[in-house]
């Protein structure tokens, strides 16, 4: 086989940045998943007590901003997910 002249410093390269990427993600992804019990409960108990908010206040209110409540506690289910999708970028493989 021939091989191009250029392929081993880029092989080289190539293998030095996955090895660099793996030493920066392995303590975020252990600090992601140390946090995460505290972030899940945290966002997830927003996110239920806004639209549960968001509804009593458009029962109690009907002038109120129901959709700025209810978009706002939609957001935290969102940042949520940003959150687990973060660990899943992180996570070694």
């Amino acid at each position: 086989m021939i091989s191009e002249p250029h392929s081993r410093p880029l092989q080289i390269f190539l293998t030095s940045l996955k090895l660099a990427w793996r030493a920066m993600s392995v303590p975020i992804y252990t600090v992601l998943v140390i946090l995460e019990p505290f972030v899940g409960f945290f966002l997830s108990a927003l996110t239920v007590l806004g639209v549960l908010t968001a509804i009593g206040v458009k029962l109690a209110l009907p002038d109120a901003p129901f959709w700025t409540l209810l978009a706002t506690a939609l957001g935290f289910g969102v940042l949520l997910a940003v959150y687990y999708l973060l660990m899943r970028l992180f996570r070694p493989r």
